[in-house]
């Protein structure tokens, strides 16, 4: 991923016909927690990814981390063609075969360093509605030449959202156990956007990430769906159950602000 960087920046200074202007925005929030324990961490040097697949007595599926990120994008302006890319760095990575991959899907931004659990799981309630209607929104993103760098190209929610923040959660998805440890924020090599115009002259593929097709986004609503149901527990679920109808009956009797929902089918990949 990081020659890509590069090879676009080297672009620029022989197209370009003055200066390029790339911005570059660092998390201003990020934390882990267990879906099974509920502890939150935060202030760690690493945001930890996993999900742990035993099949002894039936399969089970655990995640004892499932890292949120957030942005400050109250100064930010992107143009329509200009590219926003998610950028994480690993520290390290563990897996038991090559089917493992990373998740990011946009959720709500009500939560800091300080939310327990609670509050931080009431944020993941656009993904619970999404996965109830077949309409997750998602990337996935791999590690395929062992840089440890995961990109993701979230252009889109970048200039759709209204709001000064833009939050993301990040799930790990694997046939069997997988690991990967992100620098958090406090290492100084934390999650970051970057925002670049796009060279009208050349089209590269900036990302490694994958925009989900149709099935890989039906196995990724399984998957998620099945995150929710089988790991988070019964008393959390019932609190998005309850905001959810809520919301739905509020959205019935009162004119609320309309929520876009991202469609498989806006989220176009780039092209080589």
């Amino acid at each position: 991923m990081t020659r890509w960087i590069i090879l676009v920046a080297l672009i620029f200074l022989l197209l370009g016909s003055g200066t390029c202007e790339v911005a570059k925005i660092y998390a201003s929030q990020d934390v882990y927690f267990s879906l099974q324990s509920e502890k939150v961490f935060s202030n760690d040097t690493l945001l930890r990814c996993e999900v742990n697949v035993s099949r002894e007595n039936g399969q089970n599926i655990e995640y004892p981390g499932v890292p949120m990120v957030q942005f400050n994008i109250s100064g930010l302006k992107i143009g329509e063609d200009d590219i926003g890319i998610l950028v994480l760095k690993a520290e390290s990575v563990k897996k038991d075969d090559d089917s493992g991959m990373v998740a990011v899907v946009p959720v709500d931004s009500d939560w800091d360093e300080n939310s327990e659990f609670l509050e931080l799981a009431l944020n993941l309630l656009p993904l619970w509605k999404s996965i109830k209607k077949n309409e997750l929104a998602g990337q996935i993103g791999i590690d395929s030449d062992g840089d440890k760098i995961f990109a993701y190209d979230v252009s889109g929610k970048l200039k759709e959202t209204k709001e000064d923040r833009i939050s993301f959660f990040l799930e790990a998805v694997s046939n069997s156990s997988y690991r990967a440890d992100f620098k958090s924020r406090e290492s100084g090599e934390g999650p970051y956007l970057m925002v670049i115009p796009y060279p009208s002259v050349l089209r590269i593929d900036l990302t490694k990430n994958q925009t989900l097709n149709q099935s890989q986004n039906l196995t990724l609503n399984q998957t998620m769906n099945q995150t929710m149901n089988q790991t988070m527990n019964q008393s959390i679920k019932q609190v998005l159950e309850n905001a959810s109808n809520e919301s739905g009956m509020e959205n019935k009797t009162a004119s609320a602000p309309e929520v876009t929902v991202i469609r498989q089918e806006e989220m176009e990949p780039l092209k080589s």
